[in-house]
């Protein structure tokens, strides 16, 4: 299994909610969040999934699978802090589950932002 390193990281509540008040790209689901990493050389990335904008465990751990391993894949030149934000509510019309068309749309989104980095 390829994890992320302990480095990789935003963990404490601070250094998330100063990157989410810093320059952000906005799309249908997502909210990107990014500032320059001063501590260091290398990129690293939090996610912010609340239990209200996606109400079952499986569909948020889904969607942080996915940026997960899309920040992984990303050969990113620039030290950034990352930190992407469900800001749209996931199966609205679907009894609140994550189906197969939002996926796909929340991972085209999740691609188009990595590839602009």
């Amino acid at each position: 299994m390829n994890q992320l390193k302990r480095s990789q990281v935003l963990r404490t509540g601070s250094e998330i909610s100063t990157v989410l008040k810093s320059t952000n790209v906005k799309s249908k689901h997502l909210l990107f969040c990014f500032k320059e990493n001063l501590l260091g050389d290398f990129s690293r990335i939090g996610l912010a999934i609340p239990k209200k904008m996606a109400k079952r465990a499986v569909d948020r751990n889904k969607i942080k699978r996915m940026v997960r391993e899309r920040f992984r894949n990303s050969s990113n030149s620039a030290a950034l802090d990352i930190v992407v934000k469900l800001n749209n509510r996931v199966g609205k019309n679907t009894k609140l589950k994550l189906r197969q068309k939002e996926r796909v749309e929340i991972r085209s989104q999740i691609e188009k932002y990595f590839d602009r980095v």
